[in-house]
């Protein structure tokens, strides 16, 4: 699926149809990664399901999407159901700090989009990161737009990590993989 069918897709599922044009490159370049995985994908904070669906529908056919979220609204159900994810996408519901201690896959991707807090992603990135695959990808979501908090937490965490590499700083999207 090229990311223009993966855009007019996630967009047939709100109104107007259409994806801001700054957060469509960010599912572009979240597709052309997730295209790279063959295993297991995680999305930490589903919010209304626009990069969980472009996760889900770039990867492979037989790659899991889980997604971790306290919040499992109806639309997003619907979303999931109208463009035919039901049986490729896990929805886990919670807090990711609550799931984290019974979590037991190894991950190809993880994806983090959740609480906008220094501390919150921060523990994101250190506990989900244990579960990352060597080669694997650590995206998150909202470097610039909160930089004071994820942004800090995304810069403390890759000068702590010496074994993740930055491949892209885009806008508000900042992914690193695991060496």
């Amino acid at each position: 699926m090229t990311n223009e069918q993966i855009h007019d897709t996630i967009a047939s599922g709100y109104a107007g149809g259409q994806i801001k044009l700054q957060y469509r490159s960010n599912l572009y370049n979240l597709a052309d990664i997730a295209r790279k995985v063959t295993d297991s994908i995680l999305d930490i904070g589903s919010g209304g399901g626009a990069s969980l669906g472009a996760l889900a529908l770039a990867s492979p056919p037989t790659t899991k999407v889980y997604s971790i979220d306290p919040n499992m609204p109806q639309g997003l159900l619907d979303r999931i159901m109208n463009w035919g994810l039901s049986g490729k996408v896990f929805l886990v519901p919670g807090r990711s700090e609550d799931v984290v201690d019974r979590w037991d896959i190894t991950l190809d991707l993880i994806f983090i989009d959740g609480v906008h807090e220094y501390g919150a992603v921060k523990s994101a990135a250190e506990s989900y990161g244990e579960h990352l695959n060597v080669g694997g990808y650590l995206a998150f979501h909202d470097y610039n737009n909160y930089r004071n908090t994820v942004g800090k937490a995304i810069d403390e965490f890759m000068e702590e990590h010496t074994d993740y590499k930055k491949l892209l700083l885009e806008e508000e999207l900042y992914i690193a993989q695991k060496l």
